[in-house]
């Protein structure tokens, strides 16, 4: 089983997915056109697709289809709850037998927000399908009640509780701290780079905070104000770069530093005059010289620039949490930092501030100096804090 991206007629990037025949797998393919029709980004639906073609796998291995599996109209939903339990319970384990819950420690296979959006998949394809009126009604959530308080103060006793659903196959997920790279590790992978085009992409995601996708979509026009050390971020509905995405339209401009602007500026100038090009970020080899460069292009450099610098692995995000954190250490706030990032939450931002230790470490010794005192921190640097922390984090 596989999937191809595929352009339709009115410009819409649609995944189809195909069985061991080569055929088109119908019910999961109505589902991903339904959701492109909605507005689902190309990422949503690769990734939805990805996951129903792991349930469909399943389902071949288990001699079952789809309707099967769910239970027919006359079995009532004690089927569809026991078969969603034991594929939820696979996904964990998949070398065990069904229904069989480890007790001797066992490692998962996945972690529970990887599982949860997996299964999120497989109810909304059966959720789908039953609005259709193709299968019964799938039992896949909960009402829960929340509390809402009225903002009057003549009401203040009074309590609203609003029903939320809630999915009954959703795990409590461990909170997981971003990976990031530290200023040290970056200026070793931008003396790794051997290109300028190189040190462009990763300055722009370390110093312009920018997600790979949003990389990738620039065009040279968004530079125009580049001798300000300003990056315009805009999102554009561009069939022939299908990888340029803009998350949650999050559109605005960014702030880079004196060392990126002059390296951009050199790229511009130099590597791409006489190009006729509307990207930025373009290829310079190969057999798509001069076309733009895509998002697994850029995954693929980082990863060459990471054994070169003596990193053990190097991603996007790695690049862009770096950002975030480098702007916390040099004293940036948190609403700064968001404005950065383009996060439309600043909750979003918080949790960097938690990965930092340096303003509580700081407020300690100046308490301690007040006292007479002295405050040391066990001859470890704020980096060397800070991973000792996640490194204790993931072992709990």
């Amino acid at each position: 089983m596989n999937m191809e991206r595929e352009t339709t007629t009115s410009g819409k990037i649609i995944y189809v997915p195909y069985d061991d025949n080569n055929e088109v797998i119908m019910p999961i393919f109505e589902y991903l056109k339904h959701m492109a029709i909605n507005g689902y980004s190309q990422h949503t639906l690769r990734s939805n697709c990805q996951h129903l073609l792991t349930f469909w796998r399943y389902l071949q291995n288990k001699n079952m289809n789809y309707i099967e599996f769910i239970g027919k109209v006359d079995e009532g939903k004690k089927k569809a709850y026991e078969n969603l339990s034991a594929y939820q319970l696979y996904l964990l384990f998949p070398d065990i037998g069904s229904n069989v819950i480890p007790i001797d420690g066992r490692k998962q296979a996945r972690e529970e927000s990887t599982v949860n959006q997996m299964m999120s998949s497989v109810v909304s394809f059966y959720n789908f399908m039953a609005n259709t009126g193709k299968i019964t009604n799938v039992p896949y959530v909960t009402q829960k009640a929340a509390v809402m308080h009225s903002n009057s103060f003549l009401r203040e006793m009074y309590i609203n509780k609003r029903m939320q659903k809630k999915s009954l196959f959703s795990m409590k997920a461990k909170e997981k701290m971003p990976e990031y790279i530290t200023l040290e590790e970056f200026n070793r992978c931008w003396e790794a780079c051997r290109t300028r085009v190189s040190r462009v992409i990763i300055g722009l995601m370390f110093f312009g905070g920018l997600r790979v996708s949003e990389v990738v979509g620039l065009h040279i026009s968004d530079m125009k104000d580049i001798p300000n050390k300003i990056i315009h971020v805009v999102k554009r509905n561009d069939i022939d770069n299908p990888d340029a995405a803009v998350k949650y339209n999050s559109e605005g401009d960014v702030i880079i530093n004196d060392k990126l602007k002059e390296e951009i500026i050199d790229y511009m100038t130099e590597d791409l005059l006489g190009i006729d090009t509307d990207y930025l970020i373009i290829n310079f080899k190969g057999k798509n010289k001069h076309s733009r460069m895509r998002t697994d292009n850029i995954r693929d450099l980082l990863n060459t620039i990471a054994k070169r610098a003596g990193i053990e692995r190097l991603t996007p995000h790695m690049l862009r949490h770096g950002c975030a954190m480098n702007m916390l250490k040099g004293g940036a706030d948190l609403l700064s930092i968001s404005k950065q990032l383009r996060h439309k939450n600043v909750s979003t931002t918080q949790t960097y501030a938690k990965m930092d230790i340096s303003g509580l470490i700081e407020a300690h010794k100046k308490l301690a100096e007040a006292r007479g005192e002295s405050f040391k921190t066990y001859g470890m640097d704020i980096d060397e804090i800070v991973n000792e922390l996640l490194r204790e984090e993931d072992e709990e």
